[in-house]
């Protein structure tokens, strides 16, 4: 039997959905994070390039940084912030990054 309901109005109820949905889901994971970095791991991979819950999670612990995406573990702009709440943390920049710092020193 095939449904088709047909929906009247603006928007697209599907979509908006989806994100109700994301959005319920990086508050679930910042609630979990806050109580426990390491929660990150367990995080999908869009949450884990989330620069507020990344930085949520190395607050609360360092280690966490590990757990991130690598394009936040590479990006300079987001390291300084990194480095201003858990400088220990940057042992877990992207290796390219971690070598550019050695250079620099």
């Amino acid at each position: 039997m095939n449904c088709n309901i047909k929906v009247f109005g603006k928007g697209n109820y599907e979509e908006r959905a989806k994100e109700v949905l994301k959005a319920q889901y990086k508050a679930m994971m910042l609630n979990a994070v806050r109580q426990n970095g390491l929660a990150l791991q367990y995080a999908k991979p869009e949450i884990k390039n989330d620069t507020l819950v990344v930085l949520e999670a190395v607050k609360q612990n360092p280690f966490a940084f590990q757990h991130a995406s690598i394009e936040l573990r590479s990006d300079f702009k987001f390291l300084v912030d990194v480095a201003n709440v858990a400088p220990e943390a940057l042992k877990f920049a992207a290796e390219d990054i971690k070598k550019q710092m050695e250079l620099a020193k």
